[in-house]
């Protein structure tokens, strides 16, 4: 498990900028999911793998999504994940 990118948006649910986003993809994150199985949790990190050529094998809704339990979110990341090891 990594992080789509490496930045900290200045408060809780601000836009990062996709050039900004993009950038920390190409120098980290596209070494780290070499050769792996991706889950994307979110919008932005589907988007990232995306624009970066990486093929996932699921994109969900981030943990941090407002709106679902835990519960919830657990079951369809949990979902994911045996979908993606099968």
């Amino acid at each position: 498990m990594t992080q789509a990118f490496h930045l900290l948006p200045a408060h809780r649910s601000a836009a990062v900028q996709a050039r900004h986003v993009d950038a920390s993809f190409a120098e980290v994150t596209r070494f780290e999911l070499a050769g792996r199985n991706v889950i994307a949790l979110g919008n932005a990190a589907a988007q990232a793998c995306k624009r970066g050529g990486v093929v996932t094998a699921g994109s969900i809704m981030h943990p941090s999504a407002r709106g679902f339990s835990v519960e919830a979110k657990a079951a369809v990341l949990a979902d994911c994940i045996r979908h993606a090891l099968a």
